[in-house]
């Protein structure tokens, strides 16, 4: 793919307006249209953009549209699967705001279509790609800390009760699927799956889970506790722990520009040697995870290297465990 990746962005919320305005900054992709559910809504967005795009008031019409290829999909959770799997038969790539689908059953799904339609599907994982993240990762598989043994990572932040689609069970809102992910990723690839899994928190009686928190399990002692709420504040920091060192990784974990390391300095000292992490956020945040997007297809890869629809999945899996404790607790 010798030109620029061509991006419609569906949807119009205040993430699709930073992903729009990031894609002005990589290089490789380019906002190509805005689909909304107006074209009104669609026009407005552009114009307080100030980008040229063409507007689109009909989905139908976005994925029939030539110059558009891939299509970011930008809506409230419960429409994640249906809009996905219409643009996969229409046969554009998708990149999916997280999560991907309400439920493991349904990620698994779109990546069988996905595969099958031979088109590229990632979810949006920005976190995944954040240059911070990136070196603390490299850092550990370094040997920084030695062996992993702890994980703690938060987010909890009081939304304003605007009526948005995270407050309303028809639309799929959930702090877990909204803000858990970001703790139970970080996890995940510091410690895999867990063989244990405790959980509680609160959870409305139409469904909506409004807080949480899990302590996870693994063999030898290993552990993660992890939180997240959308109705109080909690730590946004994130630490990971182990034989030899420590890595905080600073406020907001999910999208930083700042991490510190601290181990001993040698046998007996009693003053940590101390590493700080340094890295500016590009635009909102968004641009090296679309930077990424752009050379995997041009590359041919239907799959991102750092964030494979096998991981989503297994993500996916571990909350819909966490889910079902949060409901059978608050029944």
């Amino acid at each position: 793919m010798s030109r620029s990746l061509r991006v419609a962005v569906v949807g119009t919320g205040e993430v699709s307006r930073q992903v729009a305005s990031d894609l002005a900054l990589t290089d490789g992709a380019e906002l190509s249209a805005v689909s909304s559910r107006s074209i009104e809504s669609a026009e407005s967005f552009l114009a307080a953009l100030g980008a040229r795009a063409r507007a689109f008031g009909d989905y139908a019409e976005c994925l029939a549209d030539p110059d558009v290829d891939l299509v970011y999909l930008g809506t409230p959770h419960a429409t994640h699967h249906d809009l996905a799997l219409r643009a996969i038969r229409a046969g554009k790539h998708v990149l999916v705001e997280k999560p991907l689908a309400m439920d493991a059953a349904a990620a698994r799904d779109l990546a069988g279509a996905g595969r099958a339609a031979g088109v590229f599907l990632m979810e949006g994982m920005w976190t995944k790609f954040n240059a911070v993240i990136r070196r603390v990762f490299d850092l550990i598989g370094e040997g920084a800390v030695g062996e992993v043994r702890s994980v703690r990572a938060s987010f909890g932040i009081p939304f304003p009760r605007d009526g948005s689609s995270r407050w309303r069970a028809d639309l799929g809102g959930s702090s877990l699927l909204d803000q858990g992910i970001y703790p139970i990723t970080l996890a995940r690839v510091m410690l895999g799956d867990p063989t244990e899994i405790h959980a509680g928190g609160t959870v409305r009686p139409d469904g909506v889970d409004l807080t949480g928190h899990l302590t996870l399990g693994y063999p030898g002692g290993r552990f993660a506790q992890l939180s997240w709420s959308m109705v109080e504040f909690t730590d946004v920091s994130a630490t990971i722990s182990g034989t030899e060192g420590v890595i905080s990784i600073h406020p907001a974990f999910w999208t930083p520009e700042r991490a510190t390391l601290m181990r001993s300095s040698g046998p007996g000292a009693t003053v940590p040697e101390i590493t700080e992490i340094e890295i500016e956020r590009e635009g909102f945040g968004f641009v090296p995870m679309l930077r990424s997007v752009a050379e995997t297809i041009a590359a041919g890869r239907i799959e991102n290297a750092l964030h494979p629809m096998s991981e989503t999945i297994a993500t996916a899996e571990l909350m819909d465990r966490a889910r079902a404790l949060l409901v059978a607790g608050s029944a």
